[in-house]
């Protein structure tokens, strides 16, 4: 028996930068609502390298209970709680690394690549 069922966003469920299938999303949430009840439909979550707020808002739309992970892995978000939580690997040590990359990135290569966005 199936017990959860877990999607991907991009190329799945949605397509970055095109108008959401609404009609696909809204079958996809009914049957999520389903398996509040019916305990032969399996729950669904989401797990996808794009960023919590994204997640979040599609896991939201589609009525999702349980947790989201977001950022390949790199954090988990659960909507019953609205407690993250960050993959293990991530210690103050390796947010600090990150903080100098992103220093990087927005003092040096973003005013040197126009058009380039942090994200």
């Amino acid at each position: 028996m199936i017990k959860l069922f877990v999607l991907d966003l991009d190329g799945c469920v949605s397509m970055p930068f095109e108008r959401p299938d609404w009609d696909a999303l809204h079958k996809i949430m009914l049957r999520n609502k389903e398996s509040e009840t019916d305990k032969n439909i399996p729950p669904i979550t989401i797990c996808s390298g794009r960023p919590l707020p994204y997640v979040e808002a599609i896991g939201q739309y589609l009525g999702m209970r349980m947790p989201l992970v977001f950022e390949s892995g790199g954090g988990m978000y659960n909507p019953l709680t609205n407690k993250l939580s960050w993959n293990p690997v991530f210690n103050e040590s390796l947010f600090a690394k990150m903080d100098d990359i992103r220093e990087y990135v927005v003092n040096t290569l973003i005013p040197s690549h126009p058009g380039t966005m942090l994200e």
